[in-house]
């Protein structure tokens, strides 16, 4: 039993299951059939296994009610004619190439269609079936078969509907089954979510229904309290403040009127204000645009610049008479008067300049160019000492300003001193009698000091006694008048 089982699981099918054509063709294909399955009225009903070992098992123990053509894939001889009998008839198709099947069971498709030929008609079928070079059996569009050992079968199509037919229509209906399957496994998907929504609309409905009861009841109860009461009576005092507000209406509308005209004033304002600020925005941009600009070109003249001031530093160490000359550049009438002179002429005249230089320097003595670089070496060595003689000497002129300014902070704290200390001898020795250093009129202390003494209660100072300190080489001259007081 278990073999049996095992070779139904080896059976691959009906050969009329694996078959399909155009309409066209489906006659003449099942007229090759049975040709193939030697008219027994069999019609596509050849069974296609996989070995000989399921044929025989079938044989033995399939039960088969009528006589049964079993196509083994392993052993079966595919009928397929040679391409140069292809090649000359050029007018029918093999019939082979009008099946569709899956692949797994081309032997079998080839031993039952390949060795026909499909034509147009008659003459076709007949010429190409006697022609000595092929000699092939040719099937008609209608149904005539031509055989070469001279049998002509055919004359009127058989009746009833053809197997192909019926097998084409059979698979189409599977197919509409299986669609339908499908859409009815997702319509009982679909019902199925739509049951369980159903569900809990239910449970939802029906605890809506509760919660609205349970509203009612508390509604109730809130009616019968002192709460329900409080609420009557307020809404009893909002109808009188309705009623004693409606005389505050008007003034409140007019109110309302004149905001709303203030609104509209602040409205038109604050239009105006963005106008302007969005003026003064745009002013803003094109300053910091005008800002960013000035930068940008601020760096690239400092750039300009540091690179300027490093090719200066390198023509003053190439030339070292452009700092002693520095002074003259840009002098209008001077040699470096460069506003008077185009610098076009300049080049030119430098030109010139060097080429006399040159011309000059093939005539001059060797010796004498080496002698006129020495001094001029010596030269500038004079001038760099001369330039630190300069140096020292305004150093000393600097030091020689602050020698005599604390001289002369020195000789106002003395003469303070003095005259603190002369009144205070001169009180001492006369009451009532007072005296001072000071310079004489129109000058400074290293002019000279004058004595001046007088008395405290007069508003003038005499003449009486009028001493000058004369400074002179570090010592003091002093000179005595005779000093005369007013009645």
């Amino acid at each position: 039993m278990m073999e049996k089982s095992h070779a139904e699981e080896r059976l691959t099918g009906l050969e009329r299951e694996f078959s399909s054509s155009s309409s066209q063709h489906r006659r003449d294909l099942e007229t090759i059939a049975k040709q193939q399955a030697v008219v027994d009225r069999l019609q596509l009903y050849n069974v296609v296994v996989d070995t000989e070992v399921t044929s025989k098992l079938l044989l033995q123990r399939g039960q088969l009610q009528t006589r049964t053509t079993i196509i083994p894939l392993n052993k079966i001889s595919p009928a397929r004619r040679p391409a140069e009998t292809v090649r000359i008839a050029q007018e029918f198709k093999v019939a082979l190439d009008l099946v569709k099947f899956p692949e797994r069971v081309r032997a079998a498709m080839q031993w039952v269609f390949g060795g026909t030929l499909v034509c147009a008609d008659l003459e076709t079928a007949k010429r190409v079936t006697f022609h000595p070079r092929v000699r092939t059996r040719c099937v008609t569009l209608d149904g005539d078969v031509f055989d070469p050992a001279g049998t002509l079968s055919g004359g009127a199509r058989a009746k009833g509907c053809s197997v192909q037919v019926m097998l084409s229509e059979l698979k189409q209906l599977e197919q509409q089954l299986q669609q339908l399957e499908s859409e009815q496994t997702q319509c009982s998907d679909n019902l199925a979510g739509m049951q369980a929504a159903a569900d809990k609309y239910a449970a939802l409905q029906q605890k809506l229904e509760m919660s609205r009861h349970s509203l009612e009841v508390a509604k109730s109860c809130v009616a019968a309290t002192a709460h329900a009461q409080l609420h009557d009576e307020i809404e009893s005092l909002r109808e009188q403040v309705k009623e004693l507000s409606a005389a505050e209406y008007k003034k409140a509308e007019q109110a309302l009127k004149k905001a709303k005209q203030e609104a509209e004033r602040h409205n038109s304002l604050w239009k105006q204000r963005e106008q302007e600020f969005e003026t003064l925005r745009l002013e803003i941009q094109e300053w910091e645009n005008a800002v960013n600009t000035a930068e940008a070109q601020l760096k690239e003249t400092t750039d300009n610049t540091a690179d300027l001031a490093q090719a200066l530093k390198s023509l003053e160490k190439e030339h070292t008479w452009i700092p002693s000359e520095r002074q003259y550049f840009g002098l209008a009438g001077g040699v470096y008067d460069w506003g008077g002179r185009a610098p076009a002429e300049t080049a030119a005249c430098l030109t010139q300049l060097r080429e006399r230089k040159d011309r000059l320097a093939r005539g001059l003595n060797t010796r004498a160019h080496t002698l006129l670089g020495s001094e001029e070496q010596q030269y500038q060595e004079v001038l760099r000492k001369n330039q630190v003689v300069e140096q020292d000497r305004k150093k000393l002129v600097e030091v020689m300003g602050e020698l005599d300014e604390k001289k002369r902070r020195t000789l106002i704290a003395a003469c303070d001193q003095v005259n603190r200390d002369y009144v205070s001898i001169l009180s001492t020795l006369l009451p009532g009698a007072q005296a001072q250093l000071r310079p004489p009129p129109g000058q400074g202390v290293l002019d000279g000091l004058e004595v001046r003494e007088g008395i405290s209660n007069r508003a003038e100072w005499g003449a009486a006694v009028s001493r000058s300190l004369v400074p002179g080489f570090g010592h003091a001259a002093i000179q005595t008048s005779a000093a005369v007081y007013s009645g």
